[in-house]
């Protein structure tokens, strides 16, 4: 893109462009600062834009290994799954005992198609609707209002389900599903991390989109995962939900 149309950068942080979640936007300089949530392996891509806002046809890529264990002074460092999912409320989620993960797919039984029954062996173009799945964890409490700063990040997995069909039959109520399909590639799915806050655990903040670290001052926090489904045929898998609260008593960078 001409030096001289170029507006500025996006950078991601996800398994591709596509799924991942932007942690800088619009940024018109040549550097810029942003702070991990934890100590962890992140690919970060990047595209330019222009003027008009169309953005450059391919994203750069680069991976970086950072750690934070000498930087930060936790308050609170948990991971969701599986120790506090029996104390959250999932919402078209369902936990997988085998795999400790949280698993969102479409419906096992299609609603949108009544009074028909399965009796074919391979799975059809599931039509449903793609409702969000929310994982939404307990109240924590820091134990005692203070100043912290909240790190959160998702570990996840999409797939896209039989995008070339080989049953075109409508008449589908599968539970199996998505197990029995015959293709799958990666879907551009994605999730939504979100916390929110009080100080008396009566009252409390609206939901804030997490992006970056964000210092707050209050004693009660709660964190909600939303997926973002593109379209039905897709199966999400979440695999670590990360949480860290840290008093700031030492600062570390990372440009």
């Amino acid at each position: 893109m001409p030096d001289v149309d170029r507006r500025g950068y996006q950078i991601r942080n996800g398994i591709s462009w596509e799924t991942g979640i932007i942690i800088v936007d619009d940024n018109r300089s040549n550097s810029t600062e942003w702070s991990p949530p934890s100590s962890a392996t992140y690919n970060f891509w990047i595209k330019a834009f222009d003027r008009t806002f169309l953005e450059s046809s391919n994203a750069t890529g680069n991976s970086i290994t950072i750690d934070l264990e000498d930087s930060l002074n936790y308050v609170v460092d948990r991971e969701e799954i599986p120790i506090y999912v029996p104390d959250a409320t999932l919402y078209n989620f369902f936990y997988n005992t085998t795999t400790n993960t949280v698993i969102w797919t479409p419906g096992a039984t299609d609603t949108d198609f009544e009074d028909r029954v399965d009796t074919s062996l391979d799975v059809s173009t599931y039509v449903g609707d793609t409702d969000s799945g929310t994982y939404t964890s307990d109240i924590i409490d820091i134990g005692t209002f203070t100043t912290f700063s909240i790190r959160l990040n998702s570990d996840y997995t999409t797939i896209l389900i039989n995008p070339t069909d080989t049953d075109l039959t409508d008449n589908r109520t599968d539970i199996t599903y998505p197990i029995d399909t015959d293709t799958s590639i990666t879907s551009i799915s994605k999730v939504l991390n979100e916390y929110r806050y009080s100080d008396d655990n009566i009252t409390y903040s609206e939901w804030v989109p997490w992006t970056n670290v964000a210092q707050l001052t209050t004693r009660y926090i709660q964190v909600r995962v939303t997926t973002q489904i593109d379209i039905s045929a897709t199966f999400m898998e979440l695999e670590s939900i990360h949480t860290i609260f840290d008093v700031p008593d030492k600062v570390k960078k990372i440009k």
